[in-house]
């Protein structure tokens, strides 16, 4: 018999985003040694800044890439989907006060 939408074999199966014990412990292992390597990364680092610039761009995009969210786009619409017209606001001069020699 198939399952059905909705019903689990396991119902008390890891949750939905759980992340294995497997990944926990690499992750720890790998955020273990680059505290302890935080020194010899740096200067790695900065070798590579002096020595090839294009390169030490290519790798902090993509280090950027792995521990920094992803920024998104959002664009705002008026209620009929189309986009919105700037407003132009003129705000006056204030008045200068009048001189009460005069």
């Amino acid at each position: 018999m198939p399952f059905l939408p909705g019903n689990n074999a396991n119902p008390n199966g890891r949750p939905v985003g759980a992340v294995n014990k497997t990944t926990q412990i690499v992750r720890q292992l790998f955020a273990e040694i680059l505290e302890s390597e935080q020194e010899h990364f740096k200067e790695a680092l900065e070798r590579l800044r002096v020595e090839s610039p294009k390169d030490y761009v290519q790798v902090m995009t993509k280090l950027s890439q792995r521990f920094l969210p992803e920024m998104t786009r959002s664009e705002i619409t008026g209620l009929d989907g189309e986009a919105l017209q700037p407003v132009n606001i003129i705000l006056p001069t204030p008045l200068k006060p009048k001189d009460d020699a005069e």
